[in-house]
C-alpha cells in the first residue's frame, strides 16, 4: 500500500488524457456537477477524478510550453475540483491523520490572476467532492482539511484549515500575493503529529509554522485542488507538475 500511495506527473510534456464519465463509458461533455475520470503518464498511482463546476468546457487539457492548460469555464464560479478518488474507498491515496506523514506539491502559474478566484492545493476529508464557487466555500465546504493557495481574484494567499464542523481558520501566509504569468511551487505537508507545514518555492512558511495548524486525528484525507473563475476570461491556470505522496 505505501508504494502504491505516491504520484508523480509531468504535465508539461505528458500527453492529453482521454477523460470519461465516472463510472461510465461515456465521453466526458459539459455538465454542471459531471464527475470524469482519466488517467496521466506519470510515476505511481496517476489516477484523477474532476468534479465540472458551472459550465466548464468540454475539451481535454490544453498543452502548453508551461504545462496544461485547465478548462475552467468562462463564468464566475465555474471551476474545476480534482482529486484521486473522493471516496475513501475508491481509492489508494488516502491518508490518516495521527497515522501518517504526507505530501502535496504542485507547481503551477496563474495566466491572468484577476481571472481566478480560487487556485487551492492540499488535503481534505474523504467523502463527496463539494461544488466549490468562491473563496468563501473553499473555507467552509470540508469540515477536516488544509488548502493552500490564492483565495482572491488579487492573488492573496491563504491557508485555509478545519477541524470539525464550523471550526475553519484563515492563516496569513508570510508571502505576498501571486503575480500574473509567475510560477508558483506549492507544497503542503501535514506531519504524523498532524501539524500542517507549507512550503512555496521550497521555502517554509514562517507565519503558517508559527500557527502550528493541527489536524483532527484519525480522519481520511485525500489530495484535492481547486480552480475556480472569475469569469473574466477563459482558461487561466497552466498546471505544470503534481506530486502526492507518503513524507
Amino acid at each position: 500500500m505505501a508504494n502504491r500511495r505516491y504520484t508523480y506527473v509531468d504535465f508539461v510534456n505528458a500527453p492529453q488524457p482521454p477523460m470519461t464519465g465516472k463510472n461510465l463509458t461515456a465521453v466526458m461533455v459539459a455538465n454542471d456537477t459531471d464527475v470524469d475520470t482519466f488517467k496521466m503518464n506519470g510515476i505511481g498511482n496517476c489516477e484523477f477524478e474532476m468534479l465540472q463546476i458551472g459550465a466548464a468546457a468540454s475539451t481535454a487539457f490544453t498543452a502548453d510550453a508551461t504545462g496544461a492548460l485547465l478548462p475552467i469555464g468562462t463564468a464566475v464560479g465555474d471551476g474545476l475540483a480534482f482529486c484521486q478518488g473522493s471516496i475513501a474507498a475508491d481509492t489508494p491515496m488516502k491518508f490518516v491523520t495521527g497515522t501518517d506523514a504526507f505530501f502535496i506539491k504542485a507547481k503551477l502559474t496563474q495566466t491572468v490572476i484577476a481571472d481566478t478566484d480560487v487556485v487551492m492545493i492540499g488535503f481534505r476529508e474523504a467523502g463527496t467532492t463539494q461544488v466549490t464557487t468562491t473563496p468563501a466555500l473553499a473555507l467552509t465546504d470540508y469540515d477536516h482539511k488544509a488548502l493552500f493557495g490564492v483565495q482572491s481574484n488579487g492573488g492573496v494567499n491563504r491557508l485555509y484549515s478545519s477541524v470539525g464542523a464550523g471550526s475553519d481558520t484563515s492563516t496569513t501566509p508570510t508571502i505576498t500575493p501571486n503575480a500574473t504569468t509567475v510560477e508558483v511551487t506549492w507544497e503542503v505537508r501535514v506531519s504524523a503529529s498532524r501539524v500542517v507545514t507549507v512550503y512555496v518555492d521550497g521555502v517554509e512558511d514562517a507565519l503558517v509554522t508559527a500557527a502550528a495548524i493541527t489536524l483532527t486525528t484519525a480522519k481520511t484525507l485525500v489530495p484535492h485542488m481547486i480552480f475556480v473563475s472569475t469569469g473574466a476570461g477563459v482558461e487561466q491556470v497552466n498546471l505544470a507538475t503534481y506530486e502526492c505522496g507518503l513524507l
